[in-house]
C-alpha cells in the first residue's frame, strides 16, 4: 500500500514549487548566476519525472515502483513532503489518513468513473487539472 500511495503522489500535482532564497551568491557550473535574496522554486514535477532519479517510464504510473520505501520517506528523489530539515512534519498523520481513507473506500464501495475510463488530465504549464469526468461511489450492500 505504501508503494502505491508513494507512487500516486508523485505523479499527483501536489504544489507548484518549492520557494527558497538563495543566502548568497551562487555559479553554477555552467557559469549561470544567481544572486544572494533572489527567490527560486523546485519543480517537484522536474524530478518526479526524471528517468535518472525515478527509473524507467517516469511518467507512466507503476504502483511497485517503491516497494522498499515507506510512502512518508524524504529522499532526493520524492519531494512530496518537501525534504531535508523542512520536510513536513505531518507526513506520517498525512500518509495513515490516506490509508484509513483507502482502506473504508476498498472495503466498503464499489467505484467507478461516469464514463468508464480513465481520462487523461490537462496540462497548463507545470499544472495539471483533474478531468472533470465524475467518480461514482456505490455503497457495498454487507
Amino acid at each position: 500500500l505504501d508503494s502505491f500511495i508513494r507512487e500516486t503522489l508523485r505523479l499527483t500535482e501536489h504544489v507548484i514549487g518549492l520557494p527558497h532564497v538563495v543566502l548568497k551568491d551562487f555559479t553554477f557550473s555552467n557559469e549561470l548566476q544567481v544572486p544572494k535574496g533572489r527567490v527560486i522554486n523546485i519543480f517537484s514535477d522536474d524530478v518526479h519525472q526524471d528517468e535518472s532519479l525515478q527509473g524507467p517510464n517516469p511518467k507512466s504510473f507503476e504502483p511497485f515502483r517503491h516497494l522498499d520505501t515507506p510512502a512518508s520517506k524524504v529522499t532526493k528523489n520524492y519531494l512530496v513532503f518537501g525534504g531535508g530539515k523542512h520536510a513536513c512534519p505531518g507526513r506520517f498523520f498525512a500518509v495513515n489518513e490516506i490509508k484509513f481513507f483507502m482502506h473504508n473506500i476498498i472495503l466498503n464501495y464499489n467505484f467507478r468513473t461516469e464514463s468508464g475510463k480513465i481520462e487523461e488530465r490537462f496540462r497548463i504549464g507545470p499544472i495539471s487539472v483533474p478531468s472533470i469526468s465524475g467518480i461514482i461511489f456505490e455503497k457495498r450492500i454487507k
